[in-house]
């Protein structure tokens, strides 16, 4: 009897060990289906832009192994499309870095930033600054449906799933304005309180105010002592959500050179906008906000470091690219769209992705008006 019963659960283990090779297989099997590639269309390039476009990172060591997929993705499309494509590493430009005294990186990347493209690049050129961490998931859209037009200079977004504009991805125009506006960001490592500042994510909404006029911003204060005492995100957050407040005031009121719409807010005069939530000249977003899906609207996802695939770390994210079928000889020829190999698991409608980035928004956006009942600026 007891002879039969250890038989029975031999057996009994043995169909559960083979129904789970049999599953394990069956979904490995699933997850390395390929996305067919007919899907993405390459983009025609307009043939009126007479802007060189330049997409820079800036970077302060060689070691760049945790942005191999988002460096690579960037670097094949800037090769077929014949973007300039600059990874720049600070230390290897001394007579530029001693011009910068900021011991924030973070800051010290814009005054480098705003120094190179003085020295290197042409008045007007466009320029699109991302962090190495952002890749392109979709080759099917082209830069030019992003860039500044008529009287714009700088294009910021604002995240999803917080109240913060963008800090490590705008576009700009090689001005004497913009330059001025990288100097003065990064002086901001200097002039912020000693508290938790945020660095410069957080001191970029600071700044933003000193580009409306006074007579809008005169309960700013306010939000700086919120910042002076700021001890962890959850007070920088209360703080962006109170210059947040400040500038859509300051667009509303009349005859100013400030203005909101549905799509954006425009300060000083049209010269800086920024994008508000998922609409549709943001040309990025995090990649974990949507599990690591996407869509044909996307273009490029933030947050590709390779130390977080498939990890649990805070925005943990899954490949979407079978990167071992990436050939950067493909990048100079019509075959450039093979590199983008995708597994056909993460990919969703447009529709599917919008539903999921509006449970964010709806989320943040209640988060918002509680953090500004905290801020206690509307009281001002």
């Amino acid at each position: 009897m007891y002879v039969r019963v250890n038989l029975k659960i031999i057996l009994f283990s043995l169909i559960i060990l083979f129904s789970i090779f049999v599953f394990l297989n069956l979904y490995h099997k699933y997850n390395n289906i390929t996305f067919p590639i007919e899907y993405i269309i390459s983009p025609l390039l307009p043939t009126n832009i007479s802007h060189t476009i330049s997409i820079i990172s800036i970077v302060d060591n060689d070691n760049i192994d945790n942005y191999e997929v988002a460096i690579n993705t960037i670097k094949c499309y800037a090769a077929h499309f014949n973007y300039k494509y600059l990874l720049l590493n600070i230390n290897r430009y001394p007579n530029l870095t001693k011009l910068c005294h900021q011991k924030d990186f973070m800051y010290k990347r814009h005054c480098f930033l705003a120094k190179y493209i003085e020295s290197n690049l042409n008045e007007d050129d466009i320029i699109l600054f991302i962090d190495a961490d952002i890749g392109i998931i979709n080759p099917g859209h082209s830069i030019e449906e992003y860039i500044p037009k008529d009287g714009e200079e700088i294009i910021f977004y604002e995240r999803i799933f917080n109240h913060e504009v963008m800090a490590g991805s705008f576009f700009i125009k090689n001005s004497v304005y913009t330059r001025n506006f990288l100097i003065n960001w990064s002086k901001y490592d200097f002039k912020h309180p000693d508290s938790f500042d945020g660095s410069d994510n957080v001191g970029l909404h600071y700044l933003l105010l000193d580009y409306i006029p006074d007579v809008y911003t005169k309960n700013k204060l306010k939000c700086h002592e919120i910042w002076k005492s700021a001890k962890d995100w959850r007070d920088c957050s209360i703080f962006v959500a109170c210059t947040k407040y400040i500038i859509s005031k300051a667009c509303r009121y009349n005859n100013s050179i400030q203005n909101e719409t549905n799509e954006y807010y425009s300060l000083d005069g049209d010269k800086i906008k920024i994008l508000k939530k998922a609409t549709k000249r943001v040309w990025v977003r995090d990649v974990w906000l949507t599990n690591s899906l996407w869509s044909l609207n996307d273009f490029m996802l933030h947050g590709m470091k390779m130390n977080k695939i498939n990890s649990w770390l805070f925005g943990y994210w899954y490949l979407q690219l079978n990167m071992k079928e990436f050939n950067f000889a493909h990048c100079y020829s019509n075959k450039y769209l093979y590199n983008w190999i995708h597994y056909k698991r993460y990919f969703t409608t447009n529709e599917h992705i919008k539903s999921l980035l509006s449970v964010y928004k709806n989320q943040v956006k209640k988060l918002f008006y509680q953090e500004l009942s905290e801020s206690k600026i509307e009281t001002f």
